[in-house]
């Protein structure tokens, strides 16, 4: 006799039967009592539990007097299709479960031909016998015969209305219902299915039967996530937040011990369900809880699903798992967190199991595919955060997978959506990469390639089937756009890219808005504005400042629906633009006008800064300091007088304290950009003060811009440096002045 291991499901201590005689013993918990539920796994390779049906016992009341006994059979064995088989799995429920994606299925896979053929001979059997309506549309419901399903329930349903009110009367029409509301599921039928779950809900007790009143929850709980998914706005935020209260009070009932495998994919829907409204949630705090909480969902259920045991469900979940750590380290990079890169790096763990179950070899094609298309975005998003000869190592391997998933989905027609969302993830680990390639040629053409890969996912997403990936897409494309202009050498070259940006953006916001898509809806609008105020810069004359009032009124607009308690980051980063967009305002506008947009600058930089600390976002904080510097600076200017050298003066304090936060191998070019600034305050500064004085701070002047061309190289940043070269030559003019001595303010 062959050894097979026997193991209580969710407490992990197998145990290997004897080989003579096929015996064997389990621990069990302290905590269990005669009675209660388990479950009992047999693995042994081409067999499976014939009884106890679907390994479901209960503890013996005479632990040293009876004995579970488990029989095994081969597979294929004719067994499984017996009238007394199939009789046993009508009755205890086996037929007609929900699978991980809400469809109704025979003991939680697709049943197979012949399967079916034993059932239809079955059904038949029982349609001749009275009072078999619910057993007739349970095995309609594994056949896949929804309409059938649905009407025998409802024939079930109406022979108890009349019956006198009673606990058997409640349960059989909870079961009805509960047949009723599988078989609408199966044809798609969301809204009714749902229906005929609640109204099987208000039949069922808890205390009665908890295990109907449980699986209700976990029905009611799957159809709102599915309606959630489909839904937008509002409705989508309230199907999904429906869907987690009926997963919790699920598990209320279901634990892992007496039902670990109706525990654990309640566990998983739950984790998916919490995962999916972190992703609509705007406030930042509840965003990561609800993404922490997923993950621990996720793990949970791991703890019952095993790879030896639960092949499938494991690797299913090892995607799952996956694809919310990735969610935590993008909250967490958001946040400029180190532990961002220790979430990816989990996260791409957990995809390569899945690959281990999920192989083409082994018939998983199109799961195979699937796994291969999220790793690659781990991969992006851990090679991101590395340094640039490892970063570009993942970059690359993830681009290679995804391409790879993209050869299989394009071999069928079925896996339209799954190839749109490939095509998007290519776009993105695409992007990534073209923007760390050193080597302009090679970044330009990988940024191109990224956006033919985003324009092939919009035409197979479509622009009303799919506004939420349609919207996302647009903008990614306009990211892109955006980047690869600030990164051009040429200024026609950054007016046309930044022209396409800002289309993009006006595409995406043309199919959403603030009420719908709150999320998306500001992000875009940020993008927008940010585009419009790069583009006015280098458009200038009278059409460059309409855009760049087009920019403060889309980051007023998006800081008007945004508050800073709930999402205290974003908030900052509109901020922090709008009080550039204002200042580049007032340089333009010059006189009282100009002055109010400064002083609106400084304002805004200062907000900012009350959200960037040095201690925990140091880079930018940093940033905004040297912006708010520069504020300061041009306000000093037009100021004039004592109140200008006082606004000067600050703008030097101000430009050294964000040095003293920066080092020359960590951050050399915000450096560069520091000292170039502090520079030219120092000279205007030297300019207002005359004198010994005067003439001291043209000097640090001179030095301030000598400091910031040791970092600046004109190969490298060749506008950088020679901007820095104007104001050294400007500096030295003005030192070099004779009438140095006689300049002051009056």
């Amino acid at each position: 006799m062959l050894p097979v291991e026997v193991r209580l499901v969710g407490e992990g201590n197998p145990c290997v039967t004897n080989r003579k005689v096929g015996d064997f013993t389990l621990r069990l918990p302290p905590e269990l009592k005669a009675g209660d539920p388990i479950t009992i796994s047999a693995t042994l390779k081409g067999y499976r539990i014939w009884k106890p049906i679907n390994g479901k016992e209960r503890i013996p009341s005479d632990l040293d007097k009876e004995i579970i006994e488990i029989l095994l059979l081969p597979e294929n064995s004719p067994k499984f299709e017996d009238d007394e088989y199939i009789e046993h799995m009508v009755e205890r429920g086996g037929l007609g479960t929900l699978d991980w994606e809400g469809k109704p299925t025979a003991t939680d896979r697709v049943v197979p031909d012949k399967l079916k053929k034993s059932i239809e001979q079955w059904e038949k059997k029982a349609e001749q016998r009275k009072n078999q309506e619910r057993r007739v549309a349970q095995a309609a419901l594994a056949r896949g015969d929804w309409k059938k399903a649905a009407d025998y329930a409802d024939r079930a349903a109406q022979r108890e209305i009349d019956k006198p009110e009673g606990m058997r009367r409640r349960e059989a029409l909870a079961k009805s219902r509960v047949v009723k509301g599988d078989a609408l599921l199966g044809s798609n039928e969301l809204e009714r299915a749902l229906v005929a779950y609640e109204e099987g809900l208000n039949h069922a007790r808890r205390d009665e039967n908890p295990t109907i009143w449980a699986e209700l929850m976990g029905r009611i709980g799957a159809t709102n996530k599915a309606l959630g998914e489909r839904a937008n706005g509002d409705a989508r935020k309230q199907h999904i937040a429906n869907a987690i209260l009926a997963f919790r009070a699920a598990l209320e009932v279901y634990t892992r011990r007496s039902t670990p495998y109706e525990w654990a994919r309640i566990q998983n829907e739950l984790g998916l369900a919490s995962k999916a409204l972190g992703e609509e949630e705007t406030e930042e705090s509840v965003r990561r809880k609800l993404t922490e909480e997923s993950i621990d969902a996720f793990r949970e259920s791991l703890n019952v699903y095993t790879k030896s045991a639960s092949p499938q469900q494991w690797a299913r979940t090892q995607n799952n798992l996956g694809n919310a750590l990735v969610s935590l380290g993008e909250i967490c990079a958001e946040h400029m967190e180190e532990d961002s890169r220790q979430w990816f790096k989990d996260a791409v763990t957990a995809h390569r199991e899945a690959l281990q179950v999920y192989s083409p070899q082994k018939n998983f094609t199109q799961e195979h595919a699937w796994t291969q298309s999220k790793l690659g975005i781990a991969l992006r998003n851990l090679g991101d955060t590395e340094n640039a000869a490892e970063g570009m190592i993942r970059l690359r391997e993830a681009v290679d997978l995804i391409q790879s998933a993209i050869r299989i989905y394009t071999t069928s027609e079925a896996m339209h959506a799954e190839l749109a969302e490939a095509q998007f993830n290519l776009g993105c680990a695409l992007g990534t990469l073209g923007r760390r390639q050193p080597e302009e040629t090679k970044r330009r053409k990988t940024l191109e390639s990224a956006i033919d890969a985003y324009r092939s996912a919009l035409d197979l997403f479509g622009r009303k089937s799919s506004t939420h990936h349609f919207a996302k897409t647009q903008n990614s494309i306009g990211e892109i756009y955006h980047h690869a202009a600030l990164t051009s050498k040429h200024v026609d070259e950054q007016r046309s890219m930044l022209n396409e940006a800002v289309k993009a953006y006006q595409v995406a916001l043309s199919v959403i808005s603030l009420e719908t898509s709150p999320k998306d809806w500001t992000k875009i609008r940020r993008n927008m504005g940010v585009a419009l105020m790069d583009l006015g810069v280098r458009t200038g004359s009278r059409d460059g400042r309409r855009m760049l009032e087009a920019a403060v009124g889309a980051l007023q607009e998006v800081l008007d629906s945004i508050k800073q308690e709930e999402s205290p980051w974003r908030w900052a980063d509109v901020q922090h633009n709008l009080g550039k967009v204002l200042q580049e305002t007032g340089h333009i506008d010059r006189g009282e006008d100009g002055q109010i947009r400064l002083e609106e600058a400084v304002d805004a930089y200062r907000a900012a800064l009350t959200v960037y600390t040095r201690e925990i976002t140091p880079n930018q904080w940093a940033t905004v300091t040297i912006d708010l510097a520069q504020g300061l600076t041009a306000l000093g200017e037009i100021e004039g007088g004592d109140d200008g050298v006082e606004l000067l003066r600050e703008a030097v304090d101000t430009h050294q304290d964000a040095l003293k936060a920066l080092t020359r191998t960590s951050h050399p070019l915000l450096r560069a950009k520091a000292h170039n600034s502090m520079g030219v305050a120092l000279q205007a500064l030297g300019r207002l003060e005359g004198g010994p004085t005067g003439r001291t701070n043209l000097m640090r002047a001179v030095d301030a811009h000598r400091t910031a061309l040791t970092i600046y190289t004109q190969e490298a940043q060749p506008h950088e440096w020679a901007e820095t070269q104007k104001n050294l030559g400007l500096a030295l003019k003005s030192l070099a002045a004779p009438d140095i001595h006689q300049l002051g303010h009056q």
